[in-house]
């Protein structure tokens, strides 16, 4: 009896061990994965912030996708050495160590696209997708260790491209790719003349996100109104209304409010700066101010006014990630001996988003295209024009035997 006691407890220890020890995992894994999304966040403001100084769009629509370039970023990261890691670690703002990177990445995507299934919802109505892909040149020497990672963690398995004898072929394959995953939105990612002869990798994120909103616009309450443009101009478009509780804050110089999609877990996040105010709340609002403003919201009852949109952004990112700090992973100095033998170097960091909203809800995709070069000096090229006389030899090369000797003075017959 007693030893049956003693099993009895030694047997709700091991139990109670094994669910501390997977509580604690658990909770380790959550911790590590806010901690990317952290970082995550304050990339994507960094970036919003250097595209606005650096391109045509700090006055016009821009939609782009900071999750999918953090992506695509961190499967070449992960093979990053030297001063390339650390720039582009600190660009990024990747503060988990270098080694739990690629495993994290696969965790916080397993979070975000795997949920329950919602009761009595049409799945059609919510689709969240992330996908990544690794094309490598043919004969290239790619480390082992780096196309496991990232076909473990990333889903990437290498797909083997002839990028030197038919780079439009690889180009359309790409792009190809790049519009199945995202239900046509993203067409040509990659444009002529992107991929050359010297390209030996791209690896590309694709993201698409479709949800109807958890609380529909009424068609019938849209109506022709209004919207006045930053130059104090105005223009008549169609404006959806409908009266809601939604999260809802305010400040001195700005309202926002969270418009959830079917099911909670996702929602639109909408800054209103106060009239006159939208360059400079723009201008200033960081990752610090975005997390502090939307832990201030609360459930209220809000009409909501709001104009459909449909917009794509197209961006080269390489000077703008050059400017934000990793200009070393873009230079013929690149460390990332961790994905091949041979150097390489970032060639271009390509981008394309969509976006549209209606009474519905959102339809957005995005694509992620990285394409790697070598880095090594092209071969040195030699001619040899056999227009005088020569010697010759036949040999065999396993022994070295020569087999044959012989010279050409005169390449006319009987001579």
């Amino acid at each position: 009896m007693k030893q049956d006691i003693r099993k009895t407890i030694l047997f709700t220890l091991l139990l109670m061990t094994t669910f501390l020890v997977t509580m604690n995992g658990s909770r380790a894994q959550e911790s590590t994965m806010e901690t990317l999304a952290q970082g995550n966040t304050a990339f994507a403001f960094d970036l919003y912030h250097t595209v606005l100084r650096n391109t045509e769009s700090q006055n016009k629509n821009l939609v782009f996708s900071p999750y999918s370039i953090s992506q695509a970023l961190a499967m070449v990261y992960v093979g990053a050495n030297g001063n390339t890691q650390s720039q582009m670690q600190e660009t990024l703002n990747f503060t988990i160590p270098q080694d739990d990177l690629a495993q994290t990445f696969a965790d916080l995507n397993t979070s975000i696209t795997e949920r329950d299934p919602i009761p009595d919802i049409d799945a059609q109505r919510m689709t969240l997708n992330i996908a990544n892909a690794l094309w490598g040149q043919e004969g290239f020497p790619f480390l082992s260790p780096y196309v496991e990672t990232i076909n473990e963690n990333f889903g990437a398995g290498l797909q083997l491209t002839d990028f030197q004898n038919a780079p439009d072929d690889a180009r359309q394959a790409i792009n190809d790719w790049a519009a199945e995953q995202t239900e046509d939105r993203i067409q040509d990612i990659i444009p002529q003349g992107a991929i050359t002869p010297a390209t030996r990798m791209v690896l590309a994120n694709a993201i698409y996100f479709l949800a109807s909103w958890a609380n529909p616009f009424m068609e019938f309450a849209t109506q022709d109104a209004t919207f006045n443009l930053l130059d104090g101009t105005e223009v008549t478009v169609p404006l959806m209304r409908q009266s809601e509780m939604v999260l809802y804050a305010d400040g001195e110089d700005y309202q926002v409010v969270d418009l959830p999609y079917i099911g909670g877990d996702t929602g639109m996040i909408i800054f209103l700066p106060a009239t006159g105010t939208f360059e400079s709340f723009r201008d200033a609002i960081t990752a610090e101010q975005f997390q502090e403003i939307v832990t201030q919201m609360s459930a209220s009852q809000v009409i909501v006014t709001l104009p459909r949109w449909e917009y794509e952004s197209e961006l080269e990112l390489s000077d703008i990630l050059s400017q934000m700090g990793m200009a070393g992973a873009f230079s013929d100095d690149a460390d990332f001996s961790g994905i091949a033998e041979e150097a390489l170097a970032i060639d271009g960091v390509l981008h394309k988003a969509f976006i549209a909203v209606d009474e519905e809800g959102t339809e957005a995709a995005a694509v992620t295209a990285l394409t790697m070069r070598a880095t090594s000096a092209p071969a040195e090229i030699f001619e040899f024009n056999a227009d005088r006389p020569f010697v010759y030899t036949i040999y065999d090369r396993i022994t070295g035997s020569v087999l044959f000797l012989g010279q050409v003075t005169n390449p006319e017959p009987d001579s």
